[in-house]
């Protein structure tokens, strides 16, 4: 909106407008078309284009445009989906003041390996002023840098450029130069002759990128022998056997490949290049022999679409054992020979793969090789196609309701098939750190069932907690043959630890009174991780007043914990209250601890112990759930006392006692 331009707009100019923001911008484009006056539209057939490249600025510096020349401006918004509006055109003339245009011709000088044009031009008629001299431009069309001459004779009225290429069209402009600056350009077009190549491409070379799959590649002719711009390339492929049965292969790439190739067979090829004038000469022959015992391809390759995104692949094992290793799969929505342009996955011994992240609707071609030991591919499958959307598997599978123990699948209808039985099968591998600190793999094994075709959702039960399962509904058809299922991975939520080990008593030293050293548990993390422990203590653990540990409340235990007595009362209270004396974070709750050292762990002080007192602890564990206290306590430990005798165990210290 709003477009403006300066009163002073010679050759350049500074265009400001403002925004009118109607989804995302992402840069402005600037259209500046001369008006049909003074011949100048003999010059221009399309608008001069410029690009802001940046969506904040709302103005931009315009060069390059020809002195006293009547133009139309306007200026659009670039977004995401093109060109929006244009905006109202704003008509302006550049000043004149400079000289006019000079008439100007061109002529051919010299065609050997390069190309040189001699400009030849009269001085302007109109030079407003003392001539200076004059400015050439030269260049290949559409080309944004032209090359500069300024000749600052003015009796000077030709100029020979060479170094020009064959086939190529160049344009040169003449302007005459006065105090005010260059004047107005007189432009010409010249497309520069070229003949056929005087030699043949170079560097040939191939390779196969499967056994029956070979990949030619070649470069140019040398640059002195191409006489123009090299438009195509022609490869002629025969059998050794049969040369008069030539297959000619048309490309503009300096690459080709041929497929389906014989096994034990020789091949022969040659190049040439082309010119719009004609081709050049034939290279030398070149051949090659395929292997004698290519591992044959996989049979019956089929696709699916099994979501809107993914294509399942499955196919026939090739029965080689000792010498195939694996598989490459090959897709790619343009079905061209040459293998580099396709997409692959390689996978192990299995006869399926789940390709993901597919164009929605788009067509696929899939082939399958069979990978060898010695590290090469065998003879590549028949391609097979595949559309991304899924027809024949059920739709929406989704989980819900997950538990601990049970989820609850729901799924619509496939859209073409009707299905006599929905079959649904689950498995699950998990690893986790045991009580002992040890890491622990499980794996539970493929479930199958078999619901109606009438079902469209089914809770499972008896599963285990915070575990991932794989789970795949799939539909049977008429003839039980296979279809691809439709997946998803559903985790079940995490419960409290596994039980517990009771912490034990490990000695009293001399080295450190008032400090019991005790065995501490872990609990797994089967369940769920652990997020923290809690050590609890119970004073005087002889009283009849001791409850069960998971009666202890953690809020109750932890606030014990902050107390500090102030009477002989409350003192006696703050003594005999339980309390969490020590707090450690995931997996650094050790394996022995200094029971009463005075020291702070996490914020809880670790209070010293007294004489003449029975203690219990138990080790509280905290799963790592937001907004959940999930934990599980352990049994209480034998009770602990600071007179029992230095560096002896609980064992030795009840046999003293008996």
């Amino acid at each position: 909106q709003n477009l403006s331009i300066p009163h002073q707009f010679l050759s350049n100019g500074n265009l400001l407008w403002t925004r009118k923001k109607n989804g995302i911008i992402r840069a402005y484009q600037i259209y500046i078309q001369p008006k049909k006056t003074d011949g100048v539209h003999q010059y221009y057939s399309q608008p001069l284009r410029f690009n802001t490249g940046n969506p904040e600025v709302t103005s931009f510096n315009v060069t390059g445009l020809q002195p006293d020349t009547k133009y139309k401006v306007q200026v659009a918004a670039l977004t995401r989906k093109g060109d929006g509006t244009r905006s109202q055109p704003v008509n302006v003339k550049t000043p004149g003041g400079v000289p006019s245009r000079p008439d100007v011709d061109l002529k051919l000088v010299d065609t050997d390996h390069k190309i040189t044009m001699d400009l030849e031009w009269k001085a302007p008629k109109e030079t407003y002023g003392e001539l200076k001299g004059y400015r050439v431009r030269y260049g290949r069309i559409n080309q944004d840098q032209l090359t500069d001459i300024l000749i600052t004779d003015p009796n000077v009225h030709h100029q020979e450029i060479s170094g020009l290429e064959k086939g190529i069209e160049y344009e040169f402009r003449v302007a005459g130069v006065n105090n005010v600056g260059p004047g107005q350009e007189t432009i010409k077009y010249y497309l520069t002759p070229e003949g056929v190549p005087t030699d043949a491409p170079k560097n040939i070379t191939w390779r196969f990128q499967t056994p029956d799959v070979v990949e030619i590649v070649y470069d140019a002719p040398p640059e002195h022998a191409r006489n123009g711009q090299i438009t195509k390339y022609e490869i002629q492929f025969w059998k050794g056997a049969d040369p008069n049965q030539k297959k000619l292969r048309q490309t503009t790439e300096q690459k080709t490949v041929f497929a389906n190739l014989d096994d034990n067979t020789e091949y022969k090829f040659s190049v040439r290049a082309n010119t719009r004038k004609g081709y050049g000469p034939w290279s030398t022959q070149q051949s090659f022999r395929t292997d004698r015992n290519i591992v044959r391809a996989p049979l019956n390759v089929k696709a699916m679409a099994t979501s809107d995104s993914g294509v399942q692949v499955w196919w026939e094992a090739v029965p080689l054992r000792s010498k195939v290793i694996g598989y490459e799969v090959f897709y790619s929505m343009t079905a061209v020979e040459d293998l580099d342009q396709w997409q692959r996955k390689t996978v192990g011994l299995t006869t399926s793969i789940d390709l993901v992240n597919l164009e929605r609707h788009a067509q696929y071609s899939v082939a399958v090789a069979a990978r060898t030991i010695d590290d090469t591919l065998g003879r590549l499958s028949q391609r097979v196609a595949v559309k991304v959307k899924p027809e024949d598997v059920p739709l929406n599978l989704r989980g819900e309701g997950v538990t601990t123990h049970t989820m609850r699948l729901t799924w619509g209808p496939p859209i073409r098939l009707t299905p006599i039985n929905y079959q649904i099968s689950y498995d699950a591998y998990k690893e986790f750190v045991d009580a002992q600190g040890v890491t622990q793999a499980v794996r539970i094994p493929k479930i199958t069932i078999l619901v109606s075709h009438k079902t469209t959702e089914y809770t499972i039960k008896d599963l285990s907690p915070f575990t991932t399962y794989h789970v795949n509904v799939s539909a049977i058809p008429d003839d039980r043959s296979y279809r691809p299922p439709a997946k998803i991975t559903v985790t079940t939520q995490m419960a409290a630890p596994q039980p517990m080990v009771k912490p034990d008593f490990f000695g009293v030293k001399k080295d450190t009174p008032g400090v019991i050293t005790v065995y501490l548990p872990q609990a797994s993390e089967e369940y769920g991780p652990i997020s923290h422990y809690y050590l609890v203590v119970i004073p005087f653990a002889n009283s009849t007043k001791i409850k069960h540990p998971d009666y202890y409340d953690s809020s109750d235990l932890s606030t014990n914990s902050q107390l500090k007595p102030s009477t002989k009362d409350s003192k006696e209270e703050y003594e005999s209250r339980a309390y969490i004396t020590a707090k450690f974070l995931q997996r650094s709750l050790p394996y022995t601890f200094p029971l009463g050292d005075g020291i702070k762990f996490e914020g809880f002080l670790n209070r010293p112990l007294q004489k003449n007192v029975y203690y219990k602890i138990f080790v509280r564990a905290y799963v790592d759930i937001p907004q959940k206290h999930l934990y599980t306590s352990s049994p209480f430990s034998p009770n602990l006392s600071l007179d029992m005798p230095f560096g002896l165990g609980l064992l030795e210290w009840l046999k003293e006692l008996v």
